[in-house]
């Protein structure tokens, strides 16, 4: 069901993390779209996005990639926990049992 985990960073600056990773670092940018950026360094996949409106510190967050969202979603709904979805997006989030955000998506 989950076939890979993921990483984000918020980021106050995204070209100039963009940059940071790829000429300092050596990551390789899978895509580039407005404000989302994926990259894959040492074999992992990560993304960094424009967290420039955020009124707090963004942290690390992680991303779960599984090919069955619609049966992860059930299983979530039948453990009562909330699952957000947005309209057009092939991600959805929920939280652990302690409140720390996971991102959900398909490849």
């Amino acid at each position: 069901m989950i076939k890979e985990i993921r990483f984000e960073i918020g980021c106050k600056n995204l070209s100039e993390q963009v940059e940071f990773y790829t000429k300092i670092l050596g990551a390789e940018i899978i895509s580039n779209d407005e404000g989302f950026v994926v990259m894959k360094l040492a074999g992992i996949k990560f993304s960094l996005w424009d967290a420039t409106e955020q009124k707090e510190a963004q942290k690390v967050g992680f991303t779960l990639v599984t090919d069955d969202p619609d049966s992860l979603k059930s299983k979530l709904r039948a453990d009562r926990c909330i699952v957000n979805e947005w309209e057009n997006c092939s991600m959805f989030m929920t939280v652990d049992p302690e409140g720390n955000g996971i991102s959900l998506m398909t490849e």
